[in-house]
């Protein structure tokens, strides 16, 4: 399968991952919920950081396999 790295642009193309995103949230061995989306899309709507903030994805075809 063929890996790719994709950046969102902008809040909505974030929220547009939340459902792959809660999946990869859901299986992670060792959670962190600074990254996982209720956490983190409301922080960057409070302090204005998709300006200076990019969210890089990891896919496997159509599996997000991380967030960083």
């Amino acid at each position: 399968m063929t890996r790719s790295v994709r950046i969102p642009n902008g809040r909505e193309a974030m929220a547009a991952i939340v459902p792959a995103w809660e999946n990869l949230a859901a299986a992670a061995i060792e959670p962190n919920p600074f990254y996982e989306p209720w956490m983190l899309l409301p922080a960057i709507d409070s302090f204005g950081l998709e300006k200076n903030f990019r969210l890089v994805t990891i896919w496997s075809g159509d599996r997000l396999d991380a967030v960083l």
